[in-house]
């Protein structure tokens, strides 16, 4: 598969719970459905579903092509329809495309509409492990390599 953003080739990412493809060029990442909201953190729920429209989102991108589906134009959608960030979706498979730091972006947009400002869950690398948490009181966790810096 080559990066809709990059056209590099990306390559698997495996987790114990979770494979999502990366590019190793430009940091980018394509989700299949459902891989969103493994790494969302911080509210329950779909947020993939709540986050699909038909609005147009203007996106400093400019369109991209889905990397699994030829030919298939992704449309742009924002997070949970009230954020700035802009993801690709693919209306035929139902992924999504990423740039590099928007997982990051995402996961702090969604502590600051919590309940209570704080994340009710957290994903994270510990030990050279992606865990999940639900309090981060104690817990030294390591930020994500795939979407640091």
């Amino acid at each position: 598969m080559n990066c809709p953003a990059c056209k590099a080739a990306m390559k698997q990412a495996e987790e114990q719970d979770l494979v999502t493809d990366v590019c190793p060029a430009c940091g980018g990442m394509f989700l299949d459905q459902g891989e969103l909201n493994e790494l969302a953190t911080g509210v329950a729920g779909d947020i993939e579903y709540c986050s699909i429209d038909h609005d147009a989102h203007p996106d400093k991108f400019q369109a991209r092509v889905c990397p699994k589906c030829p030919g298939q134009t992704m449309n742009k959608i924002n997070l949970l329809a009230y954020s700035e960030l802009i993801f690709d979706f693919c209306p035929r498979c139902e992924g999504l495309f990423l740039d590099k730091g928007e997982i990051a972006q995402m996961n702090s947009e969604l502590q600051e509409v919590s309940s209570d400002g704080s994340a009710q869950e957290y994903r994270a690398y510990r030990d050279g492990h992606l865990v999940r948490v639900n309090q981060l009181e104690g817990v030294d966790l390591l930020p994500d390599p795939r979407t640091a810096g």
